[in-house]
């Protein structure tokens, strides 16, 4: 009759003869655990990292609303000053400017050669039956009646009043040209009656000028259509358009869509000419068309103050002065280093005090890092920032849509009202705010913010967005004038106040420190604890000792007493001895983990139902099994080297200095490798101790892939479980085929 492997008889032997080492190890560990619960239940742990993670996120808004508070106020009082006097008398010249330089471009694209054809022959006429004796009195003459003749035809022809001073003004140019025997006459004419008309719009630069003349003298050279002519002067006017703009905002570099204003007076000439208000509008045509302007203008300064900001910060390890600029001392001077060249001359800060970069210290970046930012990161930066145009864009477009209407609510006798614009844009900001809180707390309404749940008021964090305003603006100006004072160029003064005025209390917090604090602050403490405390390290000390010991006295202990060669003498080889006993083994850890997690599970409730609510989202009950799991994978490796060792040798000092030795070293070693596991709050985390996890089939339990649900956590444990089936196979093989000392 064939023999089986498993004998009932065998079990319950090692069963009585460790049942009582066995009951103490499975309810003493699963007595550490409830405790473990239970005092963690008291504690309230993520009451105090929910809270840090809180100081976080308001210092984040705060600083956010700073920043937009400072950007409003300067677009809405700079906004003011282009939108009143720059933007609405361009706006005003828009129909001259247009019909002006259109007659202008068709003389240089030679719509009129006709015209200058005929002129010549006429002028040559006048010109030889003068009765004037020099040739001088004979041009003037002649150029007289010719202008008297080409604007009669032009009255004939019902040509515009623009037409006819522009042609009038050209006609005298170019026969002063012609009488002087130029061969440029025409060109020539063109320049000088492009600067006659200029003379007559205010404000009228030399570089303005020399843009007209530009496009003038590309219609004269590369005879453009008319089709084209609208879309030509276009680009004509809106490129000396934003020059007269950007002269009085000056430290942002904005494009000025006054195409918007040109294709507005193309569509509807009489409306814009009126500002007459139609399709049922609060304001006039060319009011919106304004309005229209300016927020674009705003919008795109949001998008380019956001820019700087989206780029990625980084650790700053050397000196720089306000302005961001690294410097060294030299003879009790500051010398700026502003060439990469010079970076073996930065000075280091004291170690621990590195702080993030800001927006100033971000332009130096190539210096201080030796590496500047790369076409990706830059690309991202700007499409990040894309959002913040709509922002900008969105507030603009009410305020002065608001403005064109109640102007006095704003400015009265050339004096701004600056309450009632911070004012405007403090409830613009709520607006922005209150998106940023309803994310913050992943809430949908303010209102569910409530300091019982949270510690914290959504209204009364509102209400802080005025003081943020008002405190932040009123430092940006007092900075600003001291950076004026100390002859700071406009934009550098702009970005140092905004900087210093959107400053928050993380904000002075070196950046090592920064970083471990708000790790904290969005740590899983309790599946710290219980995860990688318990489970991985405190909870494995008594099965890993039971096991060592169980493992010694199942084979190894019997063969050296003897009582081996009394088993081997009943009916059973040793097949069935090996493997009944690794049965039992293996079976008595699955019981003694079973319990473990039950008592688990049970302790989580009591300790939710007496007050500890944090159990219920942060150890959910897959969370403990996993923990669970993850230790007996661990325990049952372990217990398969330690059997193989006692099936290998015959001494019990062997098989226990070498398996028992070996589970130590892994334990041991996992203590010090936990302290290099990103498990590990970065506050209390050393790198270097990682390579002790390196050393020890512990780490093959991986805790923070429970906390992060990754799927890795089982990919691993298939090691442990390798590790478990060589060693208890080699120990059946091993045992099976030796020679035993009977």
């Amino acid at each position: 009759m064939k023999k089986r492997l498993f004998n009932k008889a065998l079990f319950k032997a090692s069963f009585k003869s460790n049942y009582i080492s066995y009951l103490i190890v499975t309810i003493g560990n699963a007595f550490i655990l409830l405790v473990v619960i239970l005092i963690m239940s008291t504690l309230s742990i993520n009451v105090t990292r929910d809270s840090m993670a809180n100081m976080f996120n308001s210092a984040g808004l705060e600083r956010q609303v700073k920043e937009a508070g400072v950007s409003l106020y300067l677009s809405y009082t700079g906004g003011i000053q282009i939108f009143d006097n720059q933007l609405r008398a361009f706006s005003n010249s828009i129909p001259n400017i247009v019909n002006e330089f259109s007659i202008v471009v068709k003389l240089g694209n030679g719509t009129y050669n006709n015209l200058l054809t005929g002129l010549k022959s006429q002028y040559q006429k006048y010109f030889d039956n003068s009765n004037f004796s020099s040739a001088s009195e004979k041009h003037e003459d002649a150029k007289k009646k010719c202008i008297e003749e080409s604007n009669f035809i032009l009255e004939i022809a019902g040509s515009n009043e623009e037409t006819k001073k522009a042609l009038e003004i050209f006609v005298g140019y170019f026969l002063d040209e012609y009488f002087k025997g130029d061969s440029s006459a025409t060109e020539n004419a063109l320049s000088m009656t492009v600067n006659n008309l200029l003379d007559g719009f205010d404000s009228i630069t030399d570089n303005q000028k020399n843009i007209v003349k530009k496009y003038i003298s590309k219609a004269y050279k590369y005879k453009i259509t008319n089709i084209e002519l609208n879309n030509y002067v276009t680009k004509l006017i809106d490129e000396m358009s934003d020059e007269i703009v950007n002269n009085s905002f000056d430290f942002f570099t904005i494009d000025i869509p006054t195409e918007i204003l040109i294709d507005g007076y193309l569509r509807n000439n009489d409306a814009y000419i009126k500002n007459a208000i139609i399709n049922n509008d609060t304001i006039g045509y060319r009011d919106i068309l304004n309005v229209e302007v300016v927020s674009q203008v705003v919008g795109n300064i949001f998008k380019d103050n956001y820019y700087l900001e989206a780029l990625p910060t980084f650790k700053v390890e050397y000196l720089t002065n306000e302005c961001g600029i690294p410097y060294y001392v030299e003879g009790g001077k500051e010398i700026l280093i502003t060439d990469k060249t010079n970076a073996n001359k930065l000075v280091e800060v004291k170690n621990g005090m590195e702080k993030k970069a800001n927006i100033l210290e971000k332009q130096y970046k190539e210096i201080l890092t030796g590496t500047d930012y790369t076409a990706e990161e830059i690309d991202r930066a700007k499409k990040d920032s894309l959002q913040f145009y709509d922002l900008g864009y969105k507030f603009a477009k009410r305020f002065f849509s608001n403005y064109t209407i109640n102007k006095d609510d704003f400015i009265k006798n050339n004096i701004l009202n600056k309450e009632n614009i911070i004012i405007w844009a403090t409830n613009d900001l709520k607006e922005f705010a209150q998106k940023y809180i309803l994310d913050m707390f992943n809430v949908s309404s303010i209102e569910e913010i409530t300091k019982d749940k949270y510690g914290l008021d959504g209204k009364e964090i509102l209400g802080k967005i005025y003081d943020y305003t008002t405190g932040s603006v009123s430092i940006f100006e007092s900075e600003y004038r001291n950076c004026i004072n100390k002859q700071y160029d406009i934009r550098t003064s702009i970005l140092v106040s905004l900087v210093k005025a959107s400053d928050t209390l993380t904000d002075q917090l070196p950046e090592d420190i920064y970083i471990k604090l708000y790790d904290l602050s969005s740590r899983n403490l309790y599946g710290l604890v219980i995860g990688a405390m318990f489970f991985s390290l405190a909870g494995l000390l008594l099965p890993i000792v039971y096991t060592i010991l169980t493992s010694n006295s199942l084979i190894s202990e019997e063969v050296e007493t003897g009582s081996m060669a009394f088993t081997l003498s009943c009916p059973v080889n040793r097949k069935s001895i090996v493997f009944t006993k690794a049965i039992y083994q293996i079976s008595m850890l699955i019981i003694m983990f079973l319990f473990l997690f039950c008592m688990a599970v049970f302790t989580r409730q009591v300790a939710i139902w007496t007050g500890g609510t944090d159990f219920a989202t942060s150890v959910s009950i897959v969370d403990l099994f996993q923990y669970t799991l993850g230790s007996f994978m661990v325990v049952l490796a372990i217990s398969s080297i330690c059997f193989f060792t006692s099936c290998f040798f015959n001494k019990t000092k062997l098989s226990l200095g070498v398996g028992g030795g070996l589970a130590i070293f892994f334990y041991v070693t996992s203590i010090l490798g936990l302290f290099g596991m990103n498990v590990m709050p970065l506050a209390l985390k050393i790198d270097s101790m990682n390579v002790f996890n390196y050393f020890t089939i512990i780490r093959l339990f991986d805790v923070q892939a429970v906390l992060d649900s990754n799927p890795v956590f089982y990919y691993k444990l298939l090691g442990l479980l390798f590790v478990a089936i060589c060693c208890y196979g080699s120990a059946f093989y091993v045992f099976t085929k030796k020679d035993l000392p009977l």
